[in-house]
């Protein structure tokens, strides 16, 4: 957005400066004129936007010309009378002051510290006391923040084990409630409470309720046997089409990887058979696909063949190659087994393993052209 002339005369204003020319963009220069300096009353020549952001030039040059003095003055060599007005008032030299570089015998007429020193330390006019100088004071104020870290740990449960050095280094601590210890690689300020406690409240918080758990095992056509603690807990089942009982060291495991029991379920038995269709007969009306692929990859090349009730997408995901359909029968489950059976009877000389494992692995081949033909031609002509 381009400024107008009211919005940079406000600008320039605030830096002592007044616009004495057209204004055209950022870039271009412009005639100003400084309200403080007497070189910088002529009107002169600069860009808009070093006007606005350094301000008067003759005004900068003095102030570094001021920076400048005040480092040479620290570094040109200066007499025992000049040393003695520099250094600060609680602090008395019993040497002279020889070079910056030569130790001085220091008091401190506070606490009646002597300690040999480099007078370029007290060149600033500073109490550098290592007994109640800077650093004691630092100490003091340590000692006050202590109070409010452990009143703070307190609120959150937590003892400190080990001693407070700072924010910045390690601390030891303990937990009331779970007994938990730990050691924090920075001590901050002591807001942050036990990480284990933490951790159980935001399991509990997001914890699946028995209702739900329910639910999932209902669509899977399992019941729950036995109390509900949690999905990371042990459980009891039952299967209500074949009626088979079993635990499971973990109940995340039906919740979430098999689709049913040990025995009737699809996913654990790991291909369709004759036998699923007598435990579930539901399953004789079900569509099904009896699928020809072409998998091919940087190194290796095959076919498979295999039977699915899932979308393409989704078991396509599955295969780790890039896949090409080449033919599929699409009808009822038990025509689609029956026909997967007898193409894999016939074909099984040519059976391949392939380099990635993958659900299917058992189910690929290496064909020529003229098993290729006589596969896609048993599939169109079932019906």
């Amino acid at each position: 957005m381009k400024l107008t002339v009211k919005q940079i005369k406000i600008k320039l204003k605030k830096k002592n400066l007044l616009l004495k020319s057209k204004y055209k963009d950022a870039h271009s220069k412009i005639k100003v004129s400084c309200i403080k300096c007497k070189e910088g009353k002529k009107a002169y020549k600069i860009t808009a936007q070093q006007a606005w952001n350094r301000g008067c030039k003759f005004c900068n040059l003095k102030n570094l010309y001021k920076i400048l003095e005040k480092k040479v003055y620290l570094k040109r060599r200066i007499t025992n009378k000049e040393f003695k007005k520099r250094l600060h008032s609680e602090l008395k030299s019993h040497t002279t002051y020889i070079n910056n570089d030569t130790h001085l015998i220091i008091e401190c007429l506070k606490c009646g510290n002597k300690k040999p020193t480099i007078p370029l330390h007290l060149l600033d006019g500073k109490h550098h006391c290592n007994i109640c100088g800077p650093k004691k004071t630092g100490k003091k104020k340590q000692v006050k923040f202590l109070k409010k870290l452990d009143k703070r740990l307190k609120e959150n449960n937590i003892i400190r084990i080990s001693e407070y050095n700072g924010k910045r280094k390690p601390i030891k601590l303990e937990c009331f409630k779970c007994n938990h210890k730990w050691e924090k690689k920075k001590a901050g300020t002591g807001l942050s409470a036990c990480p284990e406690c933490s951790h159980k409240e935001l399991g509990l918080n997001n914890r699946l309720t028995e209702k739900t758990v329910k639910k999932v095992l209902d669509i899977k056509s399992i019941k729950l046997m036995s109390k509900y603690v949690g999905t990371l807990e042990p459980a009891k089942l039952k299967c209500l089409h074949c009626g088979i009982d079993w635990s499971v060291k973990r109940l995340s495991a039906t919740l979430y990887v098999y689709k049913g029991c040990t025995r009737c379920s699809k996913r654990y038995n790991g291909a369709y058979s004759k036998k699923l269709f007598k435990i579930k007969p539901s399953l004789k009306n079900s569509i099904g696909k009896t699928y020809f692929l072409k998998c091919t990859d940087k190194k290796e090349s095959f076919y498979k063949v295999g039977i699915t009730r899932q979308v393409w997408r989704e078991r396509m995901r599955k295969i780790p190659y890039d896949v090409k359909i080449i033919e599929y029968y699409k009808g009822v489950l038990p025509k689609c087994v029956d026909l997967e059976i007898s193409l894999k009877k016939d074909y099984k000389k040519f059976s391949y393993r392939p380099m990635k494992y993958f659900g299917g692995v058992a189910e690929c081949f290496k064909f020529n052209k003229k098993q290729i033909t006589e596969i896609k031609s048993k599939l169109k002509e079932t019906v």
